[in-house]
């Protein structure tokens, strides 16, 4: 079942959604790799779960040793592209990290791009 079909109420059991989910991430964790390996850089994806996402990511970053946060913006224009998004914010506020947003996050709007159209095809 599509995510968008969920949304809009269709009942499935918890556990197969979290199943559909964590599927969904790895995907898009790939294609973001794969990139970036034939770009040359050096990068480890991985998925976390957890209640607070920029908490988790700046504990991951941290426990991981890395050296930057690398996170897309929606890209969105007028004001709304004067105000990031809230975790995103939260991650730059609070990360010990050096955080880098990039707005045209073209990589990763392709990925997810990927992500869907296999999903759906």
């Amino acid at each position: 079942m599509p995510l968008e079909e969920w949304a809009h109420g269709a009942s499935k059991p918890r556990s197969r959604l979290q199943t559909m989910f964590n599927q969904r991430a790895k995907q898009y964790v790939a294609v973001i790799q794969e990139k970036a390996r034939s770009a040359g850089v050096r990068c480890q994806g991985l998925c976390v779960v957890g209640d607070s996402p920029y908490e988790e990511i700046i504990k991951t970053a941290r426990n991981k040793g890395c050296d930057l946060i690398y996170m897309a913006s929606h890209g969105k224009k007028g004001v709304s592209a004067v105000v990031l998004g809230s975790e995103t914010l939260k991650v730059i506020t609070y990360s010990p990290v050096p955080v880098l947003v990039h707005r045209e996050a073209s990589l990763a709007a392709a990925a997810l791009r990927n992500v869907r159209s296999s999903a759906y095809g």
